[in-house]
């Protein structure tokens, strides 16, 4: 851990998960205050995901922004060495990123501080830390983030270059207040396909939509990363471990939802959601691709999860990034996330940069 006074701010690194462990509640309070809150910044996901991806080729690089004792500011960071024709890079990235795939990343920083926070971070690691890294890519960050926009604005009046491009297209349903409503707002077709293969299932037995949530959400991991394993070409162990890892926190009951459908008592279709404030996001889909082709379980299954959502009250229903064209069936909103990438000047990076511009020109010539 490393402490640095920046005027009346104090800045803090945090370099292992052991003094990771000391702020989980100062952290998740935090989140609550800034309009940077999902479930993609809390401690929980930051803490599975340290567990399960870093390693000797990544260094913990979490700042921390104090205003006396209070936190005012998380750039949840770590270092990544690369190697890239022949040569090292130091890059900073989100933590969740590039393995997890999480959306809506940011530094957050309490509401009504974000220039001033934002400021401080970029005078460390410009002039207090910059022989740690060379690099710097954030990936999905949110495209409304205030952040984003109080530190592309301080590189380009200090003159520096600093590249920000389109990340991902995260569909959402805007909820209403009932179901019907919901239905109504639908094209003809998906609405008539939807209750058709909801009566086509429903004359091949008894049909049951089981949500898995609190007390219960351990047993419905078990489960659905049982049936992921068999159902799923996406299972790998890590995401498997970082689950695990993640459901023993101990606010975990109110960040995950597991729902299934199922006939005569076999499942058919998983869904892994995350849950935050009053949004229900689409993680993790498994479907047994062998049922009935003239089916589709996973429509079926995330219309009875929508359906279930608005019975709770809730605002939005998140598919999160993908462009499966499914998603767009059932959105009637969305959310884009950017890419942020910054190179410091020195020679390892000018190679690079030099050698990644060749490369790019003899495809275009090739092409």
């Amino acid at each position: 851990m490393h402490v640095k006074n920046m005027n009346r701010y104090n800045v803090i690194t945090v370099n292992s998960s052991t003094e990771l462990n000391n702020i989980s509640s100062a952290w998740n309070r935090l989140l609550l205050e800034t309009q940077s809150n999902n479930v993609f910044l809390r401690w929980e996901w930051a803490y599975a995901w340290i567990k399960t991806y870093i390693n000797n080729n990544r260094k913990l690089f979490i700042i921390l922004v104090y205003d006396n004792t209070e936190l005012i500011g998380v750039a949840p960071w770590y270092i990544n060495q690369l190697r890239n024709k022949g040569l090292t890079i130091k890059q900073i990235e989100f933590l969740g990123s590039p393995e997890g795939a999480a959306d809506y990343l940011d530094v957050f920083i309490k509401k009504g501080k974000e220039k001033e926070v934002t400021n401080c971070i970029y005078n460390y690691i410009m002039n207090e830390a910059p022989s740690l890294w060379d690099s710097i890519k954030l990936r999905d960050i949110s495209s409304n983030s205030l952040f984003l926009l109080h530190l592309s604005n301080k590189i380009k009046q200090e003159g520096k270059y600093i590249e920000i491009s389109n990340g991902s297209y995260c569909p959402i349903v805007s909820l209403p207040e009932n179901y019907e409503g919901y239905l109504s707002s639908l094209s003809s077709n998906r609405r008539e396909q939807f209750r058709r293969h909801q009566r086509l299932l429903e004359r091949e037995g008894i049909v049951e939509h089981l949500s898995f949530q609190h007390s219960d959400i351990e047993n419905g991991l078990k489960q659905f990363l049982d049936f992921y394993k068999e159902k799923s070409s996406y299972y790998n162990a890590s995401i498997d471990n970082f689950l695990k890892i993640m459901v023993m926190q101990k606010d975990i009951d109110n960040l995950m939802q597991i729902d299934f459908l199922t006939l005569n008592n076999q499942k058919l279709a998983g869904l892994l959601h995350l849950t935050n404030n009053s949004s229900l996001s689409m993680y993790l889909m498994a479907t047994d691709k062998t049922f009935n082709p003239k089916i589709s379980i996973g429509n079926i299954l995330v219309g009875l999860c929508i359906k279930n959502a608005i019975e709770k009250n809730l605002a939005v229903y998140d598919f999160l990034k993908g462009d499966e064209a499914y998603k767009f069936h059932w959105a009637n909103d969305g959310k884009t996330t950017s890419h942020l990438m910054f190179y410091k000047k020195n020679i390892r990076t000018l190679i690079i940069i030099l050698l990644d511009y060749i490369k790019n020109v003899t495809k275009f010539i090739i092409r």
